[in-house]
């Protein structure tokens, strides 16, 4: 729906997603401030329980960098 805002300029509201990534060929990386685990190498996580045994479970400092990651791994699969 397009209205005018004032003489000249036009607002208009376009839906640009066309089409949703299968969910089993989605993939994604992560980087974040943990307390315990590997610097500088690449890990393999493919689940909440085995991101918590890599890299410890989180407390005050780490909680946002945690719940980021285990939010994709619990939504990012079917």
């Amino acid at each position: 729906m397009a209205f005018q805002v004032s003489p000249g300029v036009q607002v208009k509201e376009i839906d640009a997603t066309s089409v949703v990534p299968a969910v089993s060929t989605s993939i994604g990386g992560f980087a974040g401030a943990f307390n315990w685990g590997p610097v500088e190498e690449v890990r393999l996580v493919s689940s909440e329980d085995n991101m918590a045994s890599v890299f410890s479970t989180p407390d005050d400092n780490t909680a946002k960098y945690f719940l980021t990651a285990a939010s994709f791994l619990k939504y990012g699969k079917h």
